[in-house]
């Protein structure tokens, strides 16, 4: 979602080199696959306020948007469109 927001100045996305080809299927297949079970699959996005500072307005908009943005994180967290993947797995 950040990608989208920022463009060009997404400071954490490199394409083609930094692409994210896996989803929750495709997680769990590789970890089970390779005798892991995984208990829980977690997506978050970290947003410094430098990344909201390189919107348009972003500098105006700090501090317009600080209240919004925990709720706003929660839900990118929730509908699986955060950055960073954290998959905890136990060995079978």
């Amino acid at each position: 979602m950040l990608r989208y927001l920022l463009g060009t100045n997404e400071p954490y996305i490199i394409s083609p080199e930094h692409l994210n080809y896996l989803n929750g299927r495709n997680l769990r297949k590789l970890m089970s696959k390779h005798g892991l079970n995984v208990e829980k699959i977690e997506w978050t996005l970290k947003v410094l306020p430098l990344a909201i500072g390189k919107l348009p307005f972003g500098g105006i908009a700090i501090p317009v948007l600080k209240p919004l943005i925990g709720i706003l994180l929660k839900l990118i967290d929730t509908l699986h469109l955060g950055i960073f993947v954290t998959v905890y797995a136990r060995k079978i």
